[in-house]
């Protein structure tokens, strides 16, 4: 929880400086909470290796807007870090026609399990 807690506290510190902290967290609430813990993270999890490439991208254009807001993207520039390494398995192209359903299906990749 202490990496979650974290993230938060990156995140929120962004929201404050913008003022949307009620819609980020009415966001993060719903993705988050509007399922079960197991379904959340075999969406999560599942999608991530299909479009690390995509998120590479973003999370790009989140540490410079983080920067340009004078807010720390520690967190950032690790979550950017690991969706390299997804994008560096090229997990997309081998998922492309049998993509992952669950995330244990993530976790026991033995190309994934070494860049996790």
């Amino acid at each position: 929880m202490k990496g979650f807690t974290s993230l938060l506290f990156e995140t929120l510190a962004a929201s404050e400086a913008v003022g949307a902290t009620d819609a980020i967290l009415a966001s993060i609430e719903q993705t988050l909470f509007a399922k079960p813990l197991e379904e959340t993270a075999n969406g999560l999890l599942t999608r991530t290796v299909l479009h690390a490439e995509r998120r590479v991208g973003e999370m790009e254009e989140v540490i410079r807007t983080l920067d340009h807001l004078g807010v720390d993207a520690t967190l950032c520039l690790a979550v950017k870090k690991k969706l390299q390494r997804f994008v560096e398995t090229r997990s997309a192209e081998r998922y492309s026609q049998d993509p992952p359903e669950r995330y244990r299906d993530v976790l026991s990749d033995p190309a994934l399990r070494t860049n996790l």
